[in-house]
C-alpha cells in the first residue's frame, strides 16, 4: 500500500502544482490586462474606472475591459484612416491652383507717398464715431466694440469716423490728418449707373485685350451711343432681343423697365427722335441666365473694400445670393417684377448663403459637365471659376476709377486726412455658361440682418475691415516707406489691387454677349 500512498501523494502534489501555475498565469494575464486597460483608458481620457482584484466582481461587469480594448483598437483604425484621407485630399484650388493668382507677387513693395504719417493721439486711439442716423449703426457698433474700440460722442474725438451717407465736410477740412473716414471722394463716378457705364466703356477702349464684364451698354445722353443703338435695333437684328432701360441714379429696382423682343416699347425706342433729352442707359438683357434651384431669378451681392487710398489697396470678399419672388421665364415680358431679384417687397423674396451657392454651382456643373468643361478650359471647379471672375471685376473697378476717385479731386472736394477706407458692394448675374456679368457697384452695400447668416457674414466683413485699416495705419505711423504687404488681418478678404498691380483671371476667355444665344434658345 505504500506505493499507492506514494502515487497518490505525487499526483496530489502535481495537481496542486498545476493549480498554482494556473493561478499564477491567470494573475499575470489579469495584471497585463489591467495595465493595458489603464493605459488605454488614459489614452481615451477615461480615468474614472476603478481596478478590482481578481477575487472581487468588477462594478461595471466583465465586458467593460473588452469594450475598452475594442474601442481603443477602433480609435487607432479611425485615426489611421483619417490621416490617409487628409494625405489623399486634393489641394484647395481656390488658394493654390497655379496660374490663378489670389495674392500679389511676394516681391511687390507697396508703400504710401508721404515721408511720414501723423500718429494718433493716445486719448483718441481706438475710438470710433458713428452718425446717429445710420440705420445699421448697431451692426457697426457691435463690430467696433468686439475689437476693443470705444464709442466717441463727437467725430473730432475719434480715430475712425463712420457714416451711412457721405458728409462732404469731412472731405474738406472736417478731419484731422490721423483720422480715417469711410468714404472716398469721387465715389459718385461709379455709384451712378450712367457714369459707371461711361467710364467703363472708356476703360474698355484703352484695354481691348481685357475680359469685359459689362453687358452691351448704350448711354442715351451720348449722340454716338444713340445712333449706334438705333442702327442696331432697326437694321442689325436688335429688335429680336430683350433690352433693359435704367434710370441713372436710382437703386432697389426703381427706374428699371424691361423691353421684350419686338415689343411696342422697343419699337418706340428705335424710332424716337427725343432720346438726346434722356439720361438713361440701355443694356442688352442677359439671356439664358442661370436660375436658382426652383427656377427663380437670382443675382449675387458681393463686397469690395478700399483698405487704403495712399497707396491704393482694394480687397474682395464673398457675399450672398438674392433670390427673386416669381418663377423665371425669359419668354414672358409682361411683368418687370419677375425679372428683378430683390426690393419688390413681396414675401417670396429670399436670400441664399455662399455655401448654398457653392453647392448649387457644383450640382449644376456636374449635370452639364460635358458642355461646361469645354467652356471653362483647365478649370474644373465651378466655384473657383465664378469667384475668379468676380475678383477680376473688382480689380478692374479699381483700375478704371483710380483717376476719378479713391482720394482724387472731385468737385472741389478731396480727402483732408492722410488716408481713408470704405466698404462697398457690387452686383452680378451668372448665365448658363457660368459667365458672370457686372451689373453695378453700390456705395451702400446694405447691412440688414433679417437672416441669421448675415450676422455671421457681417462679423467677418466689419471686424476684419477694422483690423486691416488699423494695421495699415499702425505700419505707416511706424515707418512710412515700409512695405505694407503682406496684410496679417485679411480674414475672408483678398487683395485684388495694390498700387498698380491688379488681379487677372489668367487664361479665361469668354464669348461676347452679342454672339451668345438669344433668350429662350436651347443650350448646345
Amino acid at each position: 500500500m505504500a506505493w499507492l500512498r506514494t502515487t497518490i501523494a505525487a499526483a496530489s502534489s502535481s495537481v496542486l502544482t498545476s493549480r498554482k501555475e494556473q493561478r499564477r498565469n491567470k494573475k499575470e494575464t489579469n495584471d497585463t490586462t489591467s495595465t493595458f486597460t489603464k493605459v488605454s483608458r488614459h489614452i481615451l481620457g477615461n480615468n474614472n474606472y476603478t481596478h478590482h482584484d481578481n477575487n472581487e466582481k468588477p462594478k461595471y461587469g466583465r465586458m467593460l475591459p473588452r469594450l475598452t480594448r475594442l474601442s481603443f483598437v477602433v480609435g487607432l483604425v479611425l485615426l489611421f484612416l483619417g490621416i490617409v484621407a487628409v494625405c489623399l485630399q486634393p489641394k484647395n484650388n481656390y488658394r493654390r491652383n497655379a496660374g490663378y493668382r489670389t495674392e500679389p507677387p511676394p516681391d511687390l513693395h507697396v508703400a504710401g507717398r508721404r515721408d511720414s504719417y501723423t500718429p494718433v493721439p493716445p486719448n483718441k486711439r481706438k475710438h470710433f464715431y458713428i452718425s446717429e442716423k445710420s440705420s445699421f449703426r448697431t451692426v457697426v457698433i457691435r463690430a467696433f466694440r468686439n475689437q476693443g474700440w470705444r464709442k466717441a460722442m463727437k467725430p473730432e474725438d475719434a480715430q475712425f469716423v463712420y457714416t451711412k451717407k457721405v458728409n462732404l465736410d469731412f472731405f474738406n477740412d472736417g478731419l484731422e490728418p490721423y483720422q480715417r473716414y469711410n468714404y472716398s471722394p469721387g465715389f459718385g463716378h461709379w455709384d451712378s449707373k450712367a457714369r459707371f457705364a461711361k467710364h467703363f466703356m472708356e476703360w474698355k477702349g484703352t484695354n481691348p485685350t481685357k475680359t469685359f464684364y459689362l453687358p452691351v451698354t448704350y448711354r442715351l445722353e451720348s449722340e454716338e451711343d444713340r445712333k449706334e443703338l438705333q442702327e442696331l435695333l432697326l437694321n442689325g437684328g436688335g429688335m429680336t432681343r430683350p433690352w433693359v432701360v435704367k434710370a441713372p441714379d436710382v437703386n432697389n429696382g426703381a427706374g428699371v423697365q424691361m423691353m421684350g423682343p419686338n415689343s411696342p416699347e422697343l419699337r418706340e425706342l428705335a424710332q424716337s427722335t427725343l432720346l438726346e433729352e434722356e439720361e438713361e442707359i440701355v443694356q442688352a438683357y442677359i439671356c439664358n441666365e442661370l436660375p436658382w434651384r426652383h427656377n427663380q431669378k437670382f443675382d449675387l451681392r458681393f463686397y469690395w473694400m478700399i483698405a487704403s487710398m495712399d497707396p491704393l489697396i482694394i480687397l474682395y470678399h464673398d457675399g450672398y445670393v438674392r433670390v427673386g419672388n416669381a418663377e423665371y421665364n425669359e419668354n414672358d415680358w409682361s411683368s418687370t417684377t419677375q425679372h428683378l431679384t430683390t426690393h419688390t417687397y413681396l414675401a417670396e423674396e429670399d436670400k441664399g448663403t455662399i455655401t448654398e451657392l457653392e453647392s448649387w454651382l457644383q450640382e449644376y456643373y456636374d449635370a452639364n459637365k460635358s458642355r461646361l468643361s469645354k467652356i471653362m478650359g483647365d478649370i474644373r471647379d465651378p466655384v473657383v471659376h465664378v469667384r475668379n471672375q468676380l475678383k477680376e471685376m473688382v480689380a478692374q473697378t479699381a483700375d478704371c476709377f483710380k483717376e476719378h476717385t479713391f482720394g482724387a479731386m472731385h468737385a472741389g472736394n478731396t480727402l483732408n486726412s492722410e488716408n481713408g477706407y470704405a466698404i462697398y458692394g457690387f452686383d452680378s448675374i451668372l448665365d448658363r455658361d457660368l459667365d458672370a456679368w457686372y451689373i453695378e457697384a453700390q456705395a451702400g452695400p446694405g447691412m440688414e440682418e433679417e437672416f441669421d447668416f448675415r450676422v455671421e457674414m457681417h462679423r467677418d466683413l466689419l471686424r476684419t475691415m477694422i483690423a486691416i485699416v488699423e494695421e495699415i495705419q499702425t505700419k505707416q505711423e511706424t515707418d512710412a516707406k515700409a512695405n505694407l504687404l503682406p496684410l496679417e488681418s485679411l480674414g475672408g478678404w483678398e487683395i485684388v489691387y495694390a498700387d498698380g498691380w491688379m488681379y487677372e483671371y489668367e487664361g479665361y476667355k469668354r464669348v461676347p454677349q452679342q454672339e451668345k444665344a438669344s433668350c429662350g434658345a436651347k443650350e448646345q
